[in-house]
């Protein structure tokens, strides 16, 4: 999985709104469409129109199963699933 880390800048009513973002993807993407996506990702949680993107780390993400808690088994993954479909930011 590639994963693309970012800073956001969003002008808003109440002044600015910014921080750090991670864009994570399987597909091949340019640049320009990382850029594209996370400015819309910025502009839904910022709720602004004008923010600007800045690109600063790609990497490779992977994920190793070390251990499994018991806990795992009391996972409802069907409210995870309602909770994500109900979501704007998912559409």
């Amino acid at each position: 999985m590639n994963v693309y880390l970012y800073s956001f800048r969003c002008k808003t009513w109440l002044g600015e709104s910014g921080g750090l973002r991670n864009v994570y993807t399987d597909k091949q993407m340019s640049d320009d469409d990382i850029i594209k996506q996370a400015k819309e990702h910025s502009e839904k949680i910022s709720w602004s129109k004008d923010c600007d993107i800045s690109l600063i780390l790609k990497y490779k993400q992977s994920i190793e199963s070390v251990f499994t808690y018991p806990n795992i088994a009391k996972i409802q993954h069907e409210s995870f699933l309602q909770h994500d479909k109900d979501n704007p930011l998912f559409k």
